[in-house]
């Protein structure tokens, strides 16, 4: 019989990763979308191509004058602030933390990667 407290962990830990499934890597566990995300050109795609980011959010940034990764990327450099960009997605788009974290690392990886 398998313990309450650890099947309540497992749902827990699934839902908080968004059913997504994981990629062990030098730099730890990412997402398959992080790493498609990582590996691709952004030229004009929609932001829900970016970890964190489904129809909801995307429709949210939209809404928000952000339509493409291009435009969120740039707005991300112009704040230079991980904490300050964070906080903008959760109060203005109203991301959850966890959606706008993955967010802001997948951005902060891509320009590592690309820039």
């Amino acid at each position: 019989m398998i313990p309450i407290h650890s099947l309540l962990d497992t749902i827990s830990d699934s839902i908080e990763n968004n059913n997504e499934q994981q990629l062990l890597t030098e730099c730890g566990n990412i997402t398959v979308k992080h790493q498609i995300f990582l590996n691709e050109s952004i030229g004009s795609k929609s932001t829900n191509v970016l970890p964190g980011i489904g129809i909801k959010y995307a429709q949210q940034l939209a809404d928000c004058g952000f339509l493409t990764v291009r435009r969120l990327l740039g707005f991300y450099l112009l704040i230079k602030n991980e904490h300050g960009f964070v906080h903008w997605l959760m109060h203005k788009p109203q991301l959850s933390t966890y959606s706008a974290w993955l967010c802001t690392k997948a951005l902060r990886a891509w320009c590592h990667a690309h820039l």
